[in-house]
């Protein structure tokens, strides 16, 4: 079984000139040229202007620094992407000129080609309940409110999360409706173990989450005068229609969790194969638009450099983030290179054999990647249940914090 991480590493399909930062030294070094590894053979590496010389392309601690908009290059994308991406191009059928159209009509493409490969999903029914722009104090709230590990007494969350996230409650809180904002406002004081202040410190700086198959997408960055997933602001729209196609891939996963909470498939899978599918639904959407044969690398070339996907906007000192890097990058390129078998160097470029993640994707969409669990359970698992149900609680205590 594959394991999919959330560390950064330099990746497959790095180009000559591109730099390199070294996370633990934070020196970059210039890609000069790839080679084969001499002792092994079994991964290619980049040659570089900075010491060490020669680096992995799936060392950890390394991460490319972009000197504009980090680019999903080509041949970092496996075969079998293109090969999906095309199918669902020929197959697109426009159902209206809205974001929310436009994504359908590329899910409804995608999810076909999918099924074609043996993995079970269809999109669902009435979007137009599906997104809804929120202010950052609602955005905390209901975050806040539907999970379960926050309330004072675990036995009132379902109710609470089966109000907050119905389609009629968010239409209120989305226009605006007073009544209903004091009512979300005094739910967390009357439910959960934090204060509002709180709740605002933890939850407020997401972009948009999922709930209960909808969007929640904060209205700064709907409406245009927030430039956190960009640095450009003229790409301000495509960010955030690729907002939402993120999002809505979380929508589609099983019981809307896809691989959270699952080991099977490592830390990263869930993100892996959300943001993987989501950049297929903007590529889609970018190909039909410019009228794109992506069978062919011009074309495909031409997706690279003109489909938006989500930035950071601002380089995040001592951490993976990178001013212009693209969000996701680490777990999207663990997925491809556990999907990959490399073959060699040819013509100055590594080669790779890859294989369509169906497992990976029947778990992400179909069952959760759950592993069946014994009736029986040891004293050994038992006490290992109970000291993480301890860690648990402790971590929770973060809320009763005080308030200077």
């Amino acid at each position: 079984m594959i394991s999919i991480g959330d560390m950064p590493i330099p990746g497959r399909g790095r180009e000559v000139g591109e730099t390199l930062l070294d996370l633990k030294s934070r020196k970059t070094a210039k890609i000069k040229s790839q080679e084969d590894d001499s002792a092994s053979n079994k991964v290619p590496v980049y040659v570089t202007d900075g010491a060490p010389a020669r680096r992995k392309f799936d060392d950890q601690n390394l991460i490319l620094k972009p000197s504009g908009a980090e680019l999903w290059r080509r041949r970092a994308r496996p075969s079998w992407y293109w090969e999906i991406v095309a199918e669902a191009v020929s197959a697109y059928q426009s159902g209206g000129s809205t974001d929310l159209d436009r994504l359908r009509s590329s899910f409804t493409a995608l999810f076909a080609a999918l099924r074609k490969r043996g993995v079970s999903v269809s999109v669902l029914p009435q979007w137009e309940d599906r997104a809804f722009r929120l202010e950052k104090p609602e955005i905390a709230r209901i975050q806040a409110l539907t999970d379960s590990e926050n309330f004072k007494d675990k036995s009132k969350a379902p109710a609470i999360y089966e109000k907050v996230t119905a389609a009629s409650f968010l239409k209120k809180c989305q226009d605006g409706d007073t009544a209903t904002l004091a009512e979300l406002k005094s739910d967390v004081t009357t439910y959960l173990e934090a204060t509002d202040q709180d709740v605002q410190d933890v939850y407020s700086s997401n972009p948009a989450f999922s709930r209960a198959g909808r969007v929640i997408v904060r209205k700064g960055i709907a409406d245009g005068t927030d430039g956190e997933l960009v640095i450009d602001a003229k790409n301000k729209a495509a960010a955030y229609r690729h907002l939402l196609a993120h999002e809505l891939t979380h929508c589609h996963s099983f019981a809307g969790k896809g691989l959270q909470g699952s080991a099977s498939y490592g830390d990263g899978a869930d993100e892996a194969v959300t943001e993987l599918c989501g950049r297929a639904v903007t590529d889609i959407i970018h190909a039909v638009d410019n009228k794109l044969n992506v069978t062919v690398e011009s074309s495909q070339d031409k997706v690279v450099t003109g489909a938006h996907y989500n930035l950071w906007s601002a380089t995040v000192e001592n951490t993976l983030y990178q001013k212009g890097g693209l969000r996701y990058a680490p777990q999207v390129c663990s997925l491809v290179l556990a999907q990959g078998k490399y073959r060699g160097i040819a013509q100055g470029v590594a080669t790779y054999d890859d294989t369509f993640p169906q497992e990976l994707l029947k778990a992400y969409f179909e069952t959760g990647g759950k592993k069946e669990l014994k009736k029986t359970e040891s004293k050994w698992a038992a006490l290992l249940r109970a000291l993480v149900d301890l860690l648990s609680r402790i971590l929770r205590n973060r809320f009763r914090k005080a308030r200077g």
